[in-house]
């Protein structure tokens, strides 16, 4: 370790009682220490005060307050929702310290509107062309759009009803839904999922599926979704691995997961991205000379030039769009079916 080392304090607001909570803390955890590992020679190292939104609105705003107040932090990670991050961003505007969420995917947070979010993420609306682009290809006339009934889903709507016109595919109907858990299961009831009819789900849910309840899973057999793509490289697996082991250390007696999603990779980018803009910052002005806002917007700065998995880039304070995974469900585990990216549109596996 480099000798006088300067702290760098960055708050994290996490869902603790979550799965997501637990895998994005484990995969924070353990960027900070590989990332010292490698680059012992660093002058700065980030220190990350840590605070449980409880699952609320209200429990992550507390939380961005008691960060900003108390622990002057230079910015902040998480939170975990969109309508958590909405109002968290707001914080982070009037306090000049950069919100960063590698979770919050709604197309309603822009960090046009709030120049202090950044979204090390992709946002929703990315994935419409793809989903466009598979009902395309197979020459359905038709599709019915079903979003969450949040501000999440509200704003996704548009951009797919906008997306599915565009490409001449008509949408007899669109609704808002409760977001239950049980709604592929109540569809297969009611015969929604059998013969003549496909169901596609986005990214929020491909993600997650293998963090449903066995019975919500064999209710979706034979749906496709769609999910970033990252190229499954060596570099990618023992990544996975390692989480694995380390999330089991952490979390002793708890079942790990058996597969890490992009927001456990988010997550871990997030942090390198941070530790090496901090030492950029570092490296063109004494920490310890500078303001807390001065610090944070030289911070927000450098981690909009930051790269991220797969080489995708930063532009206008969030990832640029990307190449989308196609998996079919099978049973309980999903199989990789086709890849659709902005270039080559959808080819098939």
């Amino acid at each position: 370790m480099a000798e006088n080392t300067t702290s760098v304090h960055v708050g994290a607001v996490l869902d603790m009682g979550t799965p997501m909570g637990k895998m994005s803390m484990t995969a924070m955890s353990m960027a900070i220490q590989e990332f010292y590992a490698i680059h012992k020679n660093y002058t700065t190292r980030l220190v990350i005060h840590t605070r449980d939104s409880e699952d609320s609105e209200a429990g992550a705003a507390w939380a961005a307050f008691d960060l900003l107040r108390n622990a002057q932090v230079q910015a902040i990670l998480g939170p975990t929702t969109s309508a958590q991050a909405g109002l968290v961003a707001d914080f982070g505007n009037k306090a000049q310290v950069p919100v960063i969420s590698f979770s919050a995917t709604s197309p309603s947070l822009s960090p046009a509107e709030k120049p202090y979010f950044v979204r090390t993420a992709l946002h929703d609306a990315h994935q419409v062309n793809a989903i466009s682009s598979i009902i395309k290809h197979y020459g359905w006339r038709e599709a019915v759009p079903l979003c969450e009934g949040t501000n999440h889903g509200s704003a996704l709507m548009p951009h797919l009803v906008d997306t599915l016109h565009a490409a001449g595919i008509r949408v007899p109907h669109r609704s808002l839904i409760s977001p239950s858990a049980t709604d592929e299961a109540e569809a297969r009831e009611v015969g929604l999922m059998g013969y003549g009819y496909v169901w596609i789900v986005t990214d929020s849910m491909t993600n997650f599926i293998d963090h449903l309840d066995p019975v919500v899973v064999d209710s979706m057999d034979g749906v496709l979704g769609v999910r970033p793509y990252v190229p499954n490289t060596e570099e990618l697996r023992s990544f996975k691995a390692r989480m694995r082991a380390k999330f089991h250390e952490e979390n002793p007696g708890t079942k790990p997961e058996n597969n890490v999603n992009m927001f456990g990779l988010w997550a871990y980018d997030a942090i390198w991205a941070l530790a090496r803009a901090a030492e950029k910052v570092r490296a063109g002005a004494q920490i310890s000379d500078n303001s807390t806002a001065k610090l944070s917007r030289r911070l927000l700065e450098a981690i909009s030039n930051e790269k991220f998995s797969g080489k995708i880039h930063m532009e206008g304070g969030q990832l640029k769009a990307s190449s989308f995974q196609i998996v079919n469900v099978a049973g309980k585990k999903q199989r990789n079916v086709g890849l659709w990216s902005p270039t080559h549109g959808v080819k098939w596996q």
